[in-house]
This record gives C-alpha cells, structure tokens and sequence, in this order.
C-alpha cells in the first residue's frame, strides 16, 4: 500500500474525494454540514456551536441537580468518605474541589510531608467550618492508615508515578473505590 500527502487546504493537486490511502469516499462522507436556509457551516463554526450548546446543556443540568438538592448538606449516610493520598500540586487541587462537595466528606489527607499534610488537613478544616459542617478529617503519614479506616468509601490518588500503582493495588485490595491523578 503506498500513501501519499493530501494537502489540509485547497491549491494545487487537492482532490477532496481521496483519503491518504488513496481510495474514494463514499458520498455521504462528502457532505457538508449546512444551515436550515442551505448555507454551508465550516468545521470550526460547527465545533464552536456544538462545544457552546454541550456546555449549556451541563451547566443546565448541574444547576436543577443544586436547586433540587437544596445544596444543603446531605445526611451522613448519603455521603462518601473520601481520602486523599498525595497533597502536591494535583492532589491540593483534587482537596478543595472535593472538599467543597456537599456530597462527598473528605475524612482523611496523607502525605509524607507533615507541611503539606497539616495544610491539607488546615484547609478542609476551613472550608467545612465555611459551609457549617463539622469536620473530621485525620492526617496520615502512610496510606495504609487511609486505607484501613473504616469510613473511607473512595480514595484519591495523586503521588508521583512510581507509587500509584502499588497504592492503587492496596486501595483495591482493601475494597476500596480508586480516583488517580496524573500528569500525562
């Protein structure tokens, strides 16, 4: 099979018909999308108006989802506890989002850097006396202490790469729902 170079724009030798490999589409795959007056759409209009109408529909959903809950704080059983294993820049993030959840209870933070560690734990200490809940969440060292706790449901992974793995095999030993985070 031999492939030769189809041009990205109309010039000389664009044949709009040809893939790469030389074969012909089918006519459907021609086709244009097109306006209700006929008019035709470019690909990048096409994308805008389609990205615009998915973000509408999400924000829309999300916002019934808050006004049907009440956004208040939901009972303890309807709750999961969270751990968070790894407090660097990823997993810093991963802490506020989850502790702002009405859903979700962070229980515990673990990283072997006792800074970073009392942070965490000083952060979702602030954020829940914000929003009047009560705060329970312990600092670890190791996250096998994460892992044994019985109100963790799902934990957060978010150490180098050389750990998830290993971390991810324990947590799925001990039944736990897993949640990476990486940087590739």
């Amino acid at each position: 099979m031999r492939f030769h170079r189809v041009p990205d724009r109309p010039g000389p030798g664009y044949n709009s018909t040809r893939t790469i490999s030389g074969a012909r589409l089918p006519p459907s795959a021609e086709a244009v999308p097109s306006t209700a007056s006929g008019a035709r759409v470019s690909r990048r209009r096409f994308l805008q108006r389609g990205s615009a109408a998915a973000a509408g529909l999400v924000l829309t959903v999300r916002a019934r989802a808050a006004e049907g809950s009440g956004a208040a704080v939901q009972p303890a059983n309807e709750r999961i506890g969270v751990g968070v294993i790894g407090l660097g820049a990823m997993g810093r993030g991963h802490l506020r989002r989850l502790a702002g959840d009405p859903g979700v209870e962070v229980v515990a933070v673990c990283d072997v850097d006792r800074e970073r560690r009392e942070q965490g734990r000083h952060t979702v200490a602030e954020m829940y006396a914000a929003a009047g809940r009560p705060a329970a969440c312990t600092a670890c060292n190791d996250f096998r202490e994460v892992l044994a706790r019985p109100d963790v449901d799902a934990v957060v992974i978010a150490t180098p790469d050389h750990w998830h793995a290993f971390q991810s095999i324990e947590a799925a030993r001990a039944r736990t729902s897993i949640a990476r985070s990486r940087f590739r």
